[in-house]
């Protein structure tokens, strides 16, 4: 079973396109990727409908099937998304930069085992109950060559307009994330999850054994306290266990992004990013069979 001891979510712009979702035997952060086209299925944005449908699927396949295999639980998932989509599309999209996408980390308690995966850059921390050593789940689905790529980009582009607005720095960018976006799902590219079956069998997955463990699930968002600004180590998310520990952490992210000078120490595509991050504690003992 889980002790949800904090699950939380924060938006970064008009619309949060992050989730949080579990259920008593599982629990997943999901980030939809922000969109560099046309919206076809939601006024409000795409990232935001998939993420919210992939949250749905989750929660009405794991009530009825708790324990369906990995494989075939994201099988469906996925299908019953690209068929929503398909119904509600406006039009074809004029390629992968406009199909709908998400980084997601996934904890499931099963009788014999805790399952972990992912796809994309969110990330998952762990240890025993009690323990001290941790470690961490989650290769980034090869994102990180491309992400680099804009980076650099970025970089160039603020050393010769250092006064350049972070808007103005997105849409000077667009080209080259369009660019990334073509190498979604495919062989030689980086893997997330999307409307393409070929993505689950990349998912990055492990197995813990049975057992009492702490598990910490972010997106990476809420990763840049660690990643961007080394505000806190890895193994620190697994010390924040209640809202107003996390709320002293993203008030240091937010505080941290809008410092004078950011995103010219540290650039990126967009100045916040939506943050998720659930901590729990899981007791495999008490997971039924069924």
């Amino acid at each position: 079973m889980f002790n949800v001891r904090l699950a939380e979510t924060r938006s970064g712009a008009a619309a949060n396109e992050d989730v949080v979702g579990y259920t008593d035997f599982a629990a997943w952060v999901i980030d939809g990727a922000s969109g560099i086209g046309e919206n076809l299925v939601s006024a409000v944005s795409d990232a935001q409908w998939f993420a919210q449908r992939v949250d749905r699927e989750l929660r009405d396949l794991l009530a009825s099937k708790p324990t369906m295999p990995f494989e075939d639980l994201f099988a469906a998932v996925i299908r019953h998304c690209r068929s929503s989509y398909s119904t509600l599309a406006r039009r074809p999209p004029a390629g992968r930069h406009e199909l709908p996408s998400a980084a997601i980390a996934f904890v499931r308690a099963l009788p014999e085992k805790v399952e972990l995966a992912t796809l994309g850059d969110c990330r998952i921390a762990y240890r025993s109950l009690g323990g001290e050593e941790f470690a961490e789940h989650g290769d980034g689905g090869n994102i990180g060559p491309f992400e680099h790529r804009t980076k650099a980009l970025a970089r160039s582009i603020l050393a010769e307009r250092p006064e350049i607005s972070a808007a103005e720095l997105f849409e000077e960018l667009r080209p080259q994330l369009v660019q990334n976006r073509a190498f979604m799902n495919v062989d030689g590219g980086y893997w997330v999850l999307g409307l393409q079956m070929e993505a689950i069998e990349r998912a990055d997955r492990a197995e813990l054994p049975a057992g009492d463990w702490a598990i910490a699930l972010a997106s990476d968002g809420f990763l840049r306290l660690a990643d961007m600004f080394a505000h806190l180590g890895a193994s620190d998310l697994l010390s924040i266990e209640n809202r107003a520990e996390f709320e002293k952490c993203y008030s240091d992210l937010r505080n941290l992004e809008q410092v004078d000078g950011s995103l010219r120490r540290h650039p990126r595509a967009k100045i916040s990013d939506d943050v998720s991050f659930i901590r729990i504690d899981v007791h495999t003992n008490s997971v039924p069979n069924g």
